[in-house]
């Protein structure tokens, strides 16, 4: 059984000014796709992302902020949003250099990059044709076929987040109705959409086992 793939569309991104597109392009090895997907999960990720800083300094928590901002001066980077990376950066140095104050204008310059990122963002996806995927027809998930997946994606996890993309694309599928596995598939995408590569490759053990128990059952 073959690899179910996306469809062949490829996405625009005219509308996204504050990005450096080949850049960005240049993290996913050249997949337009994937890179829209990126594009989509950080901004649902980031709609609150002003309000959880704001509550971390305010309650004096600066150890919380300070990771917040890393985490949006990282992702920036490999999205190619070389201006909302550079607001990051600056803001976290003023978190870093003062243990009970930062520099307010710092924090307003971050929150209206951020604001204009997330409305390119909003724009652009609204534009967006959403071709639906090919749908698996499994009545049973095809146990074999599913741990050739995962040892394929274990693989690609380190090499090409394309084709890691792809084998979690068909498990979601696959596997939508077998509830064990569902929830498994689920802390796997969880930990794709984070960057945590480590996170991935132990769900990915999990669905393992979980694949060679059936198999050796059947």
């Amino acid at each position: 059984m073959a690899t179910i793939k996306p469809p062949q569309i490829q996405p625009s991104f005219t509308p996204l000014n504050s990005f450096n597109i080949e850049q960005g392009l240049q993290y996913v090895g050249g997949d337009p796709k994937l890179y829209a997907k990126l594009l989509q999960q950080f901004s649902s990720k980031s709609q609150t992302l002003v309000e959880q800083l704001q509550q971390h300094t305010e309650q004096g928590d600066y150890a919380a902020a300070i990771r917040l901002v890393h985490s949006l001066k990282s992702t920036s980077a490999t999205l190619g949003c070389t201006d909302l990376q550079n607001r990051a950066q600056a803001l976290e140095q003023s978190l870093r250099q003062h243990t009970n104050y930062f520099d307010l204008d710092t924090f307003t310059a971050l929150v209206n990059t951020l604001g204009l990122v997330l409305s390119e963002l909003a724009t652009w996806q609204a534009t967006q044709s959403q071709a639906d995927h090919p749908k698996a027809t499994l009545d049973a998930p095809d146990w074999p076929v599913i741990l050739q997946q995962v040892q394929q994606m274990q693989t690609a996890l380190d090499t090409d987040l394309g084709a890691a993309q792809d084998c979690l694309k068909y498990f979601q599928e696959a596997l939508q109705n077998h509830h064990s596995a569902h929830k498994i598939v689920n802390t796997l995408a969880t930990a794709i959409d984070d960057f945590k590569a480590d996170r991935a490759q132990v769900a990915l053990q999990t669905l393992a086992q979980l694949a060679k128990s059936h198999t050796s059952n059947g």
